[in-house]
């Protein structure tokens, strides 16, 4: 949605971590109120409840009948998408704060290559996270997805994949022609990386 706004901020250093703060209270709002805030009997009386039972019924009429704090939490979140980047990923989403603490304990990560780096600024444009990998030797900031495009913008190929054992992994199980992403962000999904890596042809 950011495509659409003139001028899209792309918030980094101290304000990137400032507001990443949000996503992490949202997750630890929701994991206090599924683990602490209700007793196991609670639990099971809600799952056995006639509510629970039309309880997508309730859902989807959340979405046809949408209340007046519903829209405007959603014209808010519209125009701060407009203004930042994927401001729900980044900044607000709690499943994504999930995914960030579990991918800090990944086994592989991206190594930069530093003798081969130009510093060209390509993987850093690249990056939807708006992420700076040429200021790093190994890429583990928050918010790193491995979804590669920054890796398929890197002309020198100084991006590559290394394993917890400091080894990069050879080309001959990485090569950079199945891994290279399209502009399609429909082709930066990372099952579509995957896809590529198991020999499939996604770009027909």
């Amino acid at each position: 949605m950011a495509k659409y706004g003139r001028k899209p901020w792309v918030p980094r250093g101290w304000p990137a971590y400032l507001l990443s703060a949000f996503k992490y209270l949202f997750l630890l709002f929701f994991l206090y109120i599924t683990w602490f805030a209700l007793t196991i009997p609670q639990v099971i009386s809600f799952l056995q409840s006639p509510y629970n039972r039309v309880s997508d019924i309730k859902m989807l009429l959340f979405f046809l009948e949408p209340s007046q704090t519903t829209m405007v939490v959603l014209a808010l979140l519209t125009a701060l998408s407009l203004a930042i980047p994927n401001f729900w990923c980044r900044f607000a989403c709690p499943y994504g704060a999930m995914l960030g603490i579990i991918g800090k304990l990944s086994p592989t990560w991206l190594h930069r290559d530093q003798a081969c780096c130009t510093q060209c600024g390509a993987c850093r444009r690249a990056c939807m996270n708006g992420l700076d990998p040429s200021q790093v030797k190994k890429v583990t900031q928050e918010g790193c997805s491995l979804c590669l495009a920054c890796q398929a913008a890197c002309a020198p190929q100084a991006l590559g994949l290394e394993t917890a054992l400091k080894k990069p992994l050879p080309n001959l199980f990485c090569p950079r022609s199945r891994w290279r992403i399209a502009p399609d962000p429909v082709r930066r999904h990372p099952f579509v990386s995957m896809a590529r890596l198991l020999g499939r042809n996604v770009d027909s």
